[in-house]
């Protein structure tokens, strides 16, 4: 389930998107945030909240002490929504068409017992099938 989105693109849309809108220090939150999204970009397969929660704490990411299966969700979860929320306003407002191709967000789904697992969601992957290379708007009319 790994996404592919060129290695430099990537690292670009995560400073821009996820640093640079917490300020310069790369501490707390923007750290976990570039933590969790490279893991995911790495991952085949879907990531449970307890991995993820699990990698954040060996990159030592986080700020909690506690490490009981609620505590696991509601951390995963609350970086999980604050990623979607900045990469949502960064794309809704980026300058640089190049990166608007690689448009992606974290996909959350349900696993066989009903928890929360999660993935990168690449927006345009059938567009890159296809072929089709950008959605910028032209002179030409519609239809046509």
């Amino acid at each position: 389930m790994s996404v592919s989105i060129p290695d430099e693109a990537f690292e670009r849309i995560l400073q821009q998107a996820i640093v640079r809108p917490a300020g310069k220090s790369f501490r707390g939150e923007p750290a976990r945030q570039v933590e969790l999204l490279r893991l995911l970009r790495r991952e085949s397969r879907p990531a449970s909240s307890g991995s993820l929660f699990d990698h954040l704490k060996q990159a030592g990411v986080l700020r909690t002490g506690r490490d009981d299966d609620a505590s696991r969700r509601k951390t995963i979860t609350q970086a999980v929504d604050a990623i979607n929320i900045k990469l949502g306003s960064y794309f809704f407002l980026a300058r640089d068409p190049g990166l608007l191709d690689e448009m992606f967000r974290i996909q959350i789904l349900a696993d066989e017992s009903g928890r929360s697992v999660y993935a990168l969601q690449d927006f345009f992957e059938t567009r890159k099938i296809s072929g089709v290379r950008s959605f910028m708007p032209t002179d030409d009319p519609a239809g046509g």
